[in-house]
């Protein structure tokens, strides 16, 4: 057994590592935080659980967004439809109806953003989190893998945003004030011609 300094946990080097958070991992409860630097790749849970992936292992990294709902689900969604079509009548007819409607509309439209990491072991880790974070993460892993420094594999990504996909209250507020001021204007404007 191996001696660990510091708190519980795999720790990467504190110098030049990218912090990957709020994410969830397949197959592991709670959320995670991804700690990525030049050599490693750790997913790490509050209680100092964790997977470490060395970057050199790693084979290939895949973004994409994959159905909520399992095919088994969607057939059943579209055998419903057309029982409801041919076999059934009466109000069961608009259940089913709605029942397949709604089950094919959700394999269509509710997809989650992921992000896989194939390594050249056989393994693959499953990544959930948001869209921007995981295409950020997969964007430094690929230029890791390239041989590229973690300054250099940070460039150009400014402007993913870190933590959300929503506008921060700034830019809400900047909008705001130019409307106000289109506003202002506009009146200003009505006033000018009513005097004339």
């Amino acid at each position: 057994m191996t001696r660990q300094d510091g708190p519980l946990g795999v720790q990467p080097k504190q110098r030049g590592h990218e912090i990957l958070a709020p994410l969830r991992l397949a197959g592991m409860d709670g959320k995670i935080k991804g700690v990525l630097d030049e050599s490693t790749l750790l997913f790490e849970r509050r209680d100092g659980k964790g997977l470490r992936i060395e970057i050199n292992s790693i084979q290939r990294v895949r973004h994409h967004h994959i159905p909520m709902m399992p095919p088994s689900i969607t057939w059943l969604g579209v055998i419903t439809i057309l029982l409801a079509a041919r076999v059934l009548s009466g109000s069961i007819q608009l259940y089913a109806l709605a029942f397949g409607t709604i089950t094919i509309f959700t394999w269509l439209v509710g997809r989650r953003p992921t992000l896989c990491i194939d390594t050249k072991a056989g393994d693959r880790h499953i990544l959930h989190g948001g869209d921007s974070l995981l295409l950020r993460a997969q964007m430094m892993i690929n230029r890791l893998c390239d041989g590229k420094t973690i300054e250099e594999a940070r460039e150009g990504l400014e402007e993913l945003h870190r933590h959300s996909n929503y506008p921060t209250v700034r830019p809400l507020e900047s909008v705001q004030l130019e409307a106000a001021l289109i506003n202002n204007e506009i009146v200003e404007e009505a006033l000018t011609d009513e005097n004339l």
